[in-house]
């Protein structure tokens, strides 16, 4: 039975009672799975439960596993020593969530892996990039705390990134950088923490495949933030004030700007090198201008509501020439209610 389907999903693990009754599923034999799914739990754990930390140990995947999926864990680490370069050579995808109690998540720079989705995990301290494959590992830390860099880990091949609910995160200083995600092209950051969440937006600009940013998290930014000019949709939802990019107009493969709760702005120079196709301003409490209300005319989609100090237009503004597919492209994106 060890020539299974490429796909496996192993429900309501939180039943199995220790590390030794889970060594008999035989994972790691199981060579033609692919996609793996290990499911604790559907819902958050409130409770750290040490057992399953080697529950966890014991379900070692196949050497050819591309994507893995790990849902309700109790452990407060996921630190298996499965979980290195030699055993996961090619792992494309990982996603953890509704894994409540993790506090540190230490993820090997895995050459292949091309999407990383961290959600639910609310106790998140902790995410570190560790370099090399054995002793002498360098590491780099997203921390809730401060951290110092020793080397050059990096993950090379991932393309997009995404956090949510991640509450207990409040510093991607040396996670979110160049440096560190070279060829990334899509960043989603979620939070409603009231801590605020701190990020090196002025190093944006050298994500030079950057194409889709979304910051829906109150941001704790001491410089401005400067993007790169390969960007074509820009979300960002904060409730703190942060200095409106200077580069703006550089941005010239803007198709879509969606900006709410957003106090560091008080124009935006539309229909200058600016030319978006689709423009949501929402709760602007400063912006007081837009280039005029003709610069609206060549859009297919805009969404004006609640900004008190823009007189350019009348409020609430609405307007849609999209095509119904494209129009639920845009709200998947956003993530925002427009009618």
């Amino acid at each position: 039975m060890n020539q299974l389907s490429v796909a496996l999903l192993i429900s309501s693990i939180c039943n199995v009672k220790n590390e030794e009754e889970a060594a008999e599923a035989s994972l790691v034999e199981k060579w033609y799975l692919q996609n793996l799914v290990l499911q604790w739990r559907k819902k958050v754990t409130s409770l750290v439960k040490s057992s399953e930390n080697g529950v966890l140990e014991a379900l070692h995947p196949p050497p050819r596993i591309e994507h893995l999926t790990v849902q309700g864990f109790g452990g407060d680490s996921f630190s298996p020593s499965w979980f290195r370069l030699e055993s996961l050579l090619t792992l494309r995808s990982l996603v953890l969530f509704h894994c409540g109690v993790l506090k540190i998540l230490s993820i090997p720079s895995f050459p292949s892996l091309e999407l990383l989705t961290l959600s639910g995990n609310i106790r998140l301290k902790t995410v570190t990039i560790l370099g090399g494959s054995t002793g002498g590992e360098t590491m780099q830390h997203a921390s809730s705390s401060s951290s110092s860099s020793n080397g050059t880990a990096c993950l090379s091949g991932l393309t997009y990134i995404g956090l949510y609910s991640c509450e207990d995160l409040q510093n991607l200083d040396r996670c979110l950088s160049p440096e560190y995600l070279p060829s990334i092209k899509s960043i989603e950051i979620d939070s409603s923490s009231d801590l605020g969440l701190s990020m090196p937006v002025d190093s944006f600009v050298g994500f030079k495949y950057l194409q889709d940013l979304k910051i829906h998290c109150k941001l704790l930014c001491p410089q401005g933030m400067v993007l790169p000019p390969s960007l074509r949709r820009l979300s960002i939802v904060s409730g703190r004030k942060v200095d409106f990019p200077a580069c703006l107009q550089s941005l010239t493969s803007l198709n879509i700007l969606h900006l709410s709760s957003y106090d560091g702005m008080e124009s935006i120079p539309l229909g200058t090198n600016l030319q978006v196709k689709c423009l949501l301003l929402e709760q602007c409490s400063e912006l007081s201008s837009i280039g005029g209300s003709h610069v609206l005319s060549s859009m297919q989609f805009v969404s004006i509501s609640i900004c008190p100090k823009l007189h350019e237009v009348e409020q609430p503004f609405k307007k849609c020439l999209l095509t119904n597919k494209d129009k639920k492209e845009l709200l998947q994106f956003t993530y925002h209610l427009y009618g």
